[in-house]
């Protein structure tokens, strides 16, 4: 019975090992000429893949897919250094995509903006009790 599901989108020939992808990683690490471009190449179909399912699952619209791509595939490259070569490197790169998730989902939904303003807030309270600290005091000043 089909159910209009087509299947994986990289058939097991096609798609690259934690081996092949731990090499491709070592390179950026690295800073190797091209070593970024290959790799995205060959992990933009399964950071897809992971994107159409949270698709079918009613957490991203379709229209969010090219954008998060490309937010997780800019977030590899940022996230390089905490890449860990004891782990797998598809594990790795499931937590920087739903990482990529998360975010998108925090600022869709004022979650983040609205955190970040309340951090924003609290430092500007903390520097202003400093300054009022550390002023002298007026009346002291004014002779009384």
């Amino acid at each position: 019975m089909f159910d209009g599901n087509p299947g994986p989108c990289i058939s097991d020939p096609d798609r690259p090992s934690n081996d092949e992808l731990d090499a491709l990683m070592a390179g950026v690490v690295k800073r190797h000429k091209g070593a970024i471009e290959q790799l995205q190449v060959r992990v933009r179909p399964l950071v897809m893949a992971f994107y159409e399912g949270q698709v079918q699952a009613g957490r991203v619209r379709a229209e969010e897919l090219d954008t998060l791509v490309h937010l997780t595939l800019w977030a590899i490259y940022q996230r390089r250094a905490s890449y860990d070569r004891r782990h797998p490197f598809r594990a790795w790169l499931l937590h920087i995509a739903r990482g990529a998730l998360l975010d998108r989902g925090e600022v869709a939904t004022g979650w983040g903006a609205q955190a970040l303003a309340a951090v924003d807030r609290r430092r500007v309270d903390q520097s202003r009790q400093a300054l009022c600290e550390r002023a002298p005091d007026v009346a002291a000043l004014a002779g009384e």
